[in-house]
């Protein structure tokens, strides 16, 4: 599949210039020589959130959750800040803080991957295992000898009524994935120790007349998503471009931690009209290294509330428009620094940022083929 939109895929990181015309987003060979392990290698999704793992037509909404956007779609960077301050050990001192990062991987990976499904009566039990390179999708070239693992494994019930992605059912769903990841500390390219990371989580997801047969199709979803060290914090003052801000952080340490909730709930009128709202909550480092660097006033709580409309004109021509209020909170006071002026003034600032943070609305018109 390619992608050839103004969106991640073909964008450098918090980069406002284009960098590809067009880039590879899935590209695999699947192998089902042995009876109950399937393999496929090439550029996939990875094993994890139901969110990122579902197909386009599954979701009601144009926007990801932060939790998704922030945390589970990597932004790779040469070099690590915090503030406008290069931080030692990830970085290699002034004139060497990343604008911008060097790839994505729109929550895909070069790798291999074994995975099956088994049907037990109305149960279908599926499984996968990945092992990637933990790099950017326009490399297939691992940028440090180390391999993510993405371990994912569902069970769902089966209903009467839908089909592929929409099939009617109730799922459980679990995943876990692990990697490590490098910054350069010199202007040769050499690589910093190791940073290990971990994300988890799990979820349900239920379609169709799920209150009872003749009472409507109906969706409920519930995501609780969990991340350990490597998460991406913003830009200096949330500015890309721009003399005094832009510099990327991410709090790269274990200990450092983020935290995702989803709330789904989706009602389908009749096969052209549905409507859906979601809540979504990002406690974006509730738990950190508790030093000078990382530490409690660096906590951002980001709620969004989504309603969704869908109009879909043919099986496979769809009209979205979505409404999606947003808070940003930063609860905890600035302590580090070196007088009360500096800290005080630091604390405003951070309200000021969160503050900015307001509401958005978009159309879209999804066409497959």
């Amino acid at each position: 599949m390619a992608n050839f939109g103004q969106n991640a895929a073909n964008y450098e990181p918090l980069d406002t210039s284009r960098d590809h015309v067009v880039s590879l987003t899935d590209a695999t060979m699947t192998f089902s020589y042995i009876p109950g392990v399937r393999v496929r290698a090439g550029l996939m999704r990875k094993p994890g959130p139901e969110e990122l793992y579902q197909a386009v037509d599954a979701n009601s909404y144009m926007w990801p959750t932060d939790f998704i956007a922030r945390v589970q779609t990597e932004k790779f960077v040469h070099t690590n800040t915090k503030g406008t301050t290069p931080i030692p050990g990830q970085s290699y001192g002034a004139g060497s803080a990343s604008y911008s990062g060097w790839d994505a991987d729109a929550g895909r990976d070069w790798g291999i991957q074994f995975f099956d499904a088994f049907k037990t009566g109305k149960w279908t039990h599926t499984y996968a295992v990945m092992v990637g390179n933990g790099s950017g999708i326009h490399s297939v070239r691992d940028y440090n000898s180390e391999k993510d693992l993405n371990l994912y494994f569902s069970t769902e019930y089966d209903l009467p009524g839908g089909k592929g992605p929409n099939k009617h059912g109730v799922k459980g769903y679990v995943y876990q994935q692990r990697g490590t990841r490098n910054f350069q500390i010199n202007a040769a390219g050499d690589h910093s120790s190791d940073f290990d990371f971990t994300r988890h989580g799990f979820g349900i997801k239920a379609l169709g007349e799920i209150f009872g047969e003749g009472r409507g199709k109906h969706r409920l979803g519930l995501d609780l998503m969990y991340a350990n060290g490597m998460i991406f914090y913003t830009p200096t003052g949330n500015v890309v471009d721009g003399a005094f801000g832009g510099q990327i952080q991410i709090a790269a340490e274990k200990g450092n931690k983020a935290r995702g909730l989803t709330l789904d709930y989706g009602w389908y009128l009749n096969d052209k009209w549905n409507f859906g709202v979601r809540y979504a909550q990002h406690d974006v480092l509730y738990k950190t290294i508790g030093t000078a660097l990382w530490n409690d006033a660096d906590e951002r709580v980001i709620k969004q509330l989504t309603f969704a409309v869908n109009y879909n004109y043919s099986p496979a021509t769809r009209l979205t428009f979505n409404i999606e209020p947003r808070d940003a909170d930063a609860p905890n006071p600035v302590t580090v620094g070196p007088s009360a002026a500096f800290r005080a003034r630091a604390t405003n600032n951070a309200g000021i940022v969160t503050g900015a943070v307001g509401a958005r609305f978009g159309v879209q018109l999804t066409h497959q083929f």
